[in-house]
């Protein structure tokens, strides 16, 4: 009877509710006693075995869990191979990869392809009509850019500076790559790091360290080791 106590004692609630009969049950008969006092503790040591693998395994599976990943909140492109991703590069077409005429600037449309080879890269363009996207697309297609440097669902559209600001807000990148620091005077202290390309007046700027001017994007790459 001292192993049935025992036994009752480790899962109560076979004293109670419709459990109760099925105890008492037990409790007084012989035959089920004396299995029960021989098989106790083999069940017992069972039991927390399995539940230890399953605490180690839900362990290991929170650990890999996207939402900790990049807790540390490093800002270094080591953030992506800790994940196993390709750190996010965002890049605002304009201006860099593009012309005025949304024609594509041959050097910076090679070294777009080599940063993509390290970096998930994003493509924003501001156009002010479906024409001009419609171009875009067509002179990206014939340098194979959907293909060798990022997919389509990644070359991305909008009407307005503004509209930038808030695509790069949302995809939050390691590193947003722009020519018009206007658009980011707002919200630059929510992103991890800007790069601002062109001829630049900086005067009675104030950005601290999270926005950087270049002449070019290759200076930009260089300063960031993007290639």
């Amino acid at each position: 009877l001292e192993s049935i106590d025992s036994f009752l004692f480790l899962f109560p609630e076979l004293k109670m509710g419709v459990f109760s009969p099925i105890a008492t049950a037990l409790s007084k008969d012989p035959e089920i006693q004396s299995f029960i006092e021989m098989n106790l503790w083999t069940a017992v040591i069972i039991l927390l075995t399995l539940m230890g693998i399953y605490l180690k395994r839900s362990g290991q599976r929170q650990d890999q869990s996207p939402n900790n990943a990049n807790q540390d909140g490093s800002t270094s492109s080591s953030r992506g191979k800790k994940t196993g991703r390709k750190p996010k590069i965002t890049i605002r077409t304009n201006e860099i990869l593009l012309t005025n005429t949304f024609d594509i600037k041959e050097e910076n449309a090679d070294l777009i392809r080599n940063i993509s080879e390290k970096f998930d890269v994003y493509l924003i363009t501001v156009v002010e009509s479906d024409e001009q996207e419609t171009h875009v697309i067509e002179e990206l297609n014939k340098r194979d850019f959907p293909t060798s440097v990022t997919p389509k669902h990644k070359i991305m559209f909008c009407s307005t500076s503004i509209g930038v600001s808030s695509m790069v807000r949302q995809l939050d990148p390691y590193l947003h790559i722009d020519s018009d620091h206007q658009a980011f005077k707002q919200i630059y202290t929510r992103l991890q790091q800007i790069a601002i390309v062109g001829d630049v007046s900086r005067q009675d700027m104030d950005y601290s360290n999270k926005m950087t001017f270049f002449p070019t994007i290759t200076d930009a790459s260089r300063e960031f080791s993007l290639v």
